[in-house]
């Protein structure tokens, strides 16, 4: 039973022929969409490596349910020279191109009516098909490897790789005919169907378009959370001050989690030692004892032949910015 095409394959421009494995001999599609079209063919060797391969056939419907007319295959073979990657052959659709002391392109033609090379050919059912008109290709293999598959049947088939426009091909559903029926028409159906029916429709539709009854917004309750501490004491108070905020947030927030890493960073810092702090205090009482007097709080005296006041007080300002510009006081 022959299969009815889906798509028609409008344009396509086929860049590499790979060598590949064949699955069956009915020409296959193997991947298509709306940007690439990629196609498996029937192909055999001779005895010295001249691959004989039937790329696509006119009006012959692919597994996928895509076909091709003539003169768009035409178009295919007459652009894939001027279009195809290196010399134009790749081994498994790995993109590719091998060397020509490997695989070349010979021949690229139409299949004329009657050419020999191609009699006897069936479809995977056993149909005799006519391939007149389709895209035929001759490659010289001189890669051994490659040989040895081809000719020991193992491969049996190519593959062209390129980009395609596709159309549809079956027939979109009609548009539903509208149906009016007037007053005498309605009367009778709402009679025919019983009394209660237009009643019902109107039950129907009034159900349908009552709102929904507004339901109660939930109680929020607040926790509160008592104070624990002397309220004189700034420590206490601040320690307050953090359980409120924490009773606050919502832990499954992102934005809430990130307050709580802010205050602990705060708190941490706050708690982080000067390591300068001794330098500062020295400092500190040595400008204490040039500038008021000594540490039992004696007046500061003044012995002939050292500096004065002024003088000590000037260079031990000058000493405590050098000090805080070299980063030492901070």
């Amino acid at each position: 039973m022959s299969k009815k095409a889906t798509r028609r394959i409008k344009a396509a421009k086929i860049s590499l022929i790979s060598l590949v494995p064949a699955g069956a001999n009915r020409i296959t599609s193997l991947f298509k969409n709306k940007d690439a079209v990629e196609m498996q063919a029937l192909a055999k060797i001779d005895a010295e490596g001249y691959l004989t391969a039937l790329v696509y056939m006119p009006d012959s419907v692919d597994s996928h349910g895509d076909m091709a007319k003539a003169d768009s295959i035409k178009q295919w073979a007459h652009d894939y020279i001027p279009n195809m990657e290196g010399n134009g052959i790749d081994v498994l659709h790995d993109g590719e191109p091998v060397g020509n002391d490997r695989a070349h392109i010979c021949e690229t033609f139409l299949v004329q009516k009657g050419d020999p090379r191609f009699d006897g050919m069936t479809d995977d059912e056993g149909t005799t098909v006519d391939p007149t008109g389709a895209w035929g290709v001759v490659i010289k293999i001189d890669d051994p490897d490659l040989r040895s598959r081809y000719a020991t049947g193992e491969w049996v088939g190519v593959s062209m790789f390129g980009s395609a426009i596709v159309e549809p091909l079956t027939k979109s559903t009609p548009p539903t005919k509208e149906f009016k029926m007037d007053e005498t028409q309605m009367a009778a159906l709402l009679k025919a169907f019983g009394t209660n029916l237009s009643s019902d429709i109107v039950a129907g539709l009034s159900k349908a378009l009552k709102p929904d009854p507004v339901k109660p917004e939930a109680k929020v309750e607040k926790t509160v959370i008592a104070f624990e501490g002397d309220i004189t004491k700034a420590s206490d108070v601040s320690a307050h001050a953090e359980k409120v905020l924490f009773a606050s947030l919502d832990m499954s927030n992102p934005a809430d989690i990130t307050k709580w890493q802010a205050v602990l960073a705060k708190k941490a810092a706050d708690s982080t030692p000067n390591p300068n702090q001794d330098r500062i205090d020295t400092l500190e009482k040595e400008l204490a004892k040039l500038s008021g007097g000594s540490a039992n709080g004696s007046e500061p005296v003044v012995k002939t032949g050292e500096l004065s006041l002024g003088d000590k007080l000037a260079k031990a300002t000058e000493r405590a910015v050098r000090l805080k510009k070299s980063g030492v006081i901070r």
